[in-house]
């Protein structure tokens, strides 16, 4: 009795197969054509060179009278992965063309917008010989007029503001430190 070897499965899944203790890729799962049995396929990276191995008598022998180099459990496997690799990449491609549209859009948004324009401070006149002693008044009551300050500043500042107050005695309902 001769067996003969097709060149394509006929199995409708091929199953990954992974450790639930470590996670760890261990192999393929690819049910056979002309029993019930499943073959378990592995790749082995060897240097630049993979090395397929699968539990069928084909895969026992070596792969020795096959036409490709290995069974058609290793080429179904193999069909599987390459499809699978396209469609990564095209996916991937897909993400970049959306990303780059997204960013022409926005750009072009912000070519359309109006410039900000400055709004024009209110100039105070100094009064002469006034009694400000010639020092520049803020109306907003900042402690740096016309500069924004960070928050180490602007508590130093204020620091200074109270502890030149202190002298004048008890101030109720008004504290500029908490």
């Amino acid at each position: 009795m001769t067996t003969t070897m097709t060149e394509t499965i006929n199995a409708a899944a091929i199953y990954r197969l992974t450790d639930l203790e470590t996670n760890k890729f261990c192999g393929w799962l690819v049910k056979s054509n002309s029993s019930s049995k499943y073959y378990h396929i592995h790749c082995y990276k060897v240097g630049s060179e993979l090395l397929w191995t699968c539990t069928c008598k084909a895969g026992q022998h070596g792969f020795k009278n096959c036409k490709r180099g290995h069974c058609c459990h290793v080429a179904a496997v193999i069909e599987v992965e390459e499809a699978k690799a396209e469609a990564r990449r095209q996916a991937k491609a897909e993400a970049a063309a959306a990303i780059a549209e997204a960013e022409r859009q926005l750009a072009a948004e912000r070519k359309q917008r109006k410039p900000r324009r400055k709004i024009a401070q209110p100039e105070v006149p100094a009064e002469q010989g006034g009694s400000d002693g010639g020092k520049e008044v803020s109306l907003t009551g900042e402690p740096f007029p016309g500069r924004r300050t960070t928050g180490r500043k602007r508590a130093k500042a204020f620091a200074g503001f109270e502890r030149d107050l202190a002298p004048l005695g008890p101030q109720t309902g008004f504290s500029l430190l908490k």
